[in-house]
This record gives C-alpha cells, structure tokens and sequence, in this order.
C-alpha cells in the first residue's frame, strides 16, 4: 500500500491525559497512520491499531465470531466509544457471508441500530465499502425505506453504490425503482444490466427486461454479457409464457455456447415445463448429452404430469440414477391413467 506523508500530526488518542505520554516522532507517525491515496482501498487494520474493547472487536471478526462482535458494539455504547468505520465495514462483510444463518436477521438488525445510535450515519457515507455493506443489510433485512434513505445522504455515488441499490431491489422484485435508480446512473456496468433485467422480469415487467437485454446487445455490445444475464433473461421469458420467444431464446444460447452449462440448460427447461411446452422439453433434453440427476428427474415428471407415459417409461429406463422423485412421478402416472 502506497503511503504519503502528512504534515501535521494525527491525534489518535482522544481519551489520552496531556503529558501522560511522550509525543510521537514524525516518522512514527507517518509509520503508524498510513494515509491511502485517493482512489485505493483503505489499509487493512492491524492489531496493533486498536486495544482495549476495540482490539477485542477486532480479534472477533477474523476468527468470525459475530455474535460475541455484534455484542461488543452494546458494550462500546456503554463506553462511549465509536468503533472505527473500517472495523464496522469488516463486521457488515462478515455478516454478509452468512445471510442465510438463523442470527443473521438479529446480527444485522443491531449492527445497524448500533450506527444509527452511536451517531455514525452522517460519518457513513465517507466510507464507500461500509456504505454498500450497509445497504445490503437493509435490503436482506426487507427494509428497502432505510437503503434508500442511507443512498441519498451520499453525495457522490460510487458505481458499487448503485449496484448495491439494483441489487438490493431485483432480490425484492421492485421494478419501478430499480428503473429509476438505473436512469440516474452515470456509468452503468454489465451487472448494472443484469440487476434491472431480474427486477423487471420478477417486478411484473418481463417485456421491458426483454427490451432491455436487445439494448444492451445491440447499443452496448463492448459490455457483453454471462450467466447472470442469461439466467435474468429466463426469468423474463418463463413470465410471458410466449413459446416463440422461448425458442427464440433456445437458439440464442445454443449459438453462444452456454447450453453446456448444466445451470442454464435446466432453467431453460424449467422454463419450458413452466410454459407448458413439453415436448419442447424434451427436445432440449435430447440435445444434451449429458445431463444431470435434475434435468432426469425433471423431464421425467413433466412427461408424466402431460401423461405421455411411453415416454415416461422410457425416459425412466434410460436414467443412470434414479431418486424417490422419478419413482413417484412414474407410479403415479399409472395409477391415475
């Protein structure tokens, strides 16, 4: 990390009696308080940097002990001290990385009660990876208000802010905002374009994702497009239920190669069986070659729901594993035909 020298000492120690302590050295100020050039990530905190209740926050963090973290920052109130905004950010992240733990909506709840009491919301917006950390939680959370509330205290968006925005509103398919977040950004990105597609497909605008996708090819080619894009898109077609448009599709994506991965052939499947497209189907299934226990499992339910239980039987023989699914499905399709 590149590092540039200050000219006036940084007083770190507020708390610090005068006289107490000799005053540090020029150089060991510029070695203690690294200073990080404009547009570069901030230096990871060290244990050297806190002590105290701030060195126990932050042993907590690297050994990923939210809950003991999280309880810290009660005991910081107490204190009136203020965790620093990096070791806050590192708390969010390590939050992030389980959103599906059962403390996780308890955890975030408080660590964001604990920013908006210790009075750091105005601070906040300084630190952009905290600030996009923060907006997740309020998005996971299902608090939308508060994300958009914390967005508008920023006065320069970065690009990781607005993402988060259109993140944050695709995972709660809110297309009308997730439009005008989009239309404010200054320089959008291929996952800028993945988000919207998502929202307004599940927001009950698979059309207008349609459209949007076509732009993007088309006006903006150098942005290109992944999985994510795809995956978006058959979210759009599986809500039109236009079979042209799906097969449209179909070809789209065996022309750019991504039918072999195994994800996006069986959502496309998943698509055509949503439809109502059976034989399509299993057309695509025939396509190809090797295919998973899912993609099994699903064809062969879905001939036996259309009652096609020649094909059912058959498809059921070819399988290289068979689970409870396809046994059911199977038994099922004799018993009521």
């Amino acid at each position: 990390m590149a590092h540039v020298r200050i000219s006036q000492p940084t007083t770190n120690h507020l708390h610090e009696r005068p006289g107490r302590r000799r005053a540090p050295s020029r150089a060991q100020l510029v070695n203690w308080l690294p200073i990080p050039v404009p547009g570069e990530p901030p230096p990871p905190a060290t244990p050297r940097q806190y002590s105290g209740l701030l060195g126990a926050l932050h042993h907590c963090i690297p050994g990923g002990n939210a809950p003991s973290a999280v309880s810290l920052l009660h005991t910081l109130a107490r204190a009136v001290l203020r965790a620093p905004l990096p070791l806050l950010s590192s708390l969010a992240g390590l939050l992030l990385c389980r959103p599906a733990a059962p403390s996780f909506p308890c955890l975030a709840a408080r660590l964001l009660l604990y920013v908006r009491l210790a009075g750091l919301k105005r601070l906040v917006p300084c630190s952009t990876q905290l600030v996009d950390r923060l907006l997740s939680l309020n998005f996971l959370l299902g608090h939308p208000c508060d994300a958009r509330w914390l967005f508008a205290k920023i006065v320069r968006p970065s690009a990781h802010c607005y993402n988060a925005m259109l993140d944050g509103y695709a995972r709660l398919a809110l297309a009308a905002p997730t439009a005008e977040v989009f239309a404010a950004m200054p320089h959008r990105e291929l996952v800028s374009y993945n988000d919207v597609i998502l929202a307004l497909g599940h927001g009950g605008e698979p059309r207008g994702a349609v459209e949007l996708y076509s732009d993007l090819r088309n006006m903006y080619p150098s942005l290109g497009y992944n999985h994510h894009t795809l995956f978006a898109l058959l979210v759009a077609c599986a809500e039109l239920v236009d079979r042209e448009l799906v097969r449209q599709f179909h070809g789209h994506l065996l022309v750019l190669g991504f039918l072999s991965d195994v994800k996006i052939a069986n959502s496309l499947l998943d698509v055509y069986i949503k439809c109502g497209f059976v034989d399509d189907a299993k057309n695509l299934c025939d396509e190809i070659p090797i295919k998973d226990v899912y993609m099994w499992t699903t064809i062969v339910c879905a001939c036996a729901e259309d009652v096609q239980l020649a094909t059912t039987r058959q498809l059921f023989d070819q399988m290289p594993e068979r689970n409870v699914f396809s046994w059911n499905a199977l038994i099922k399709g004799y018993v009521c035909h």
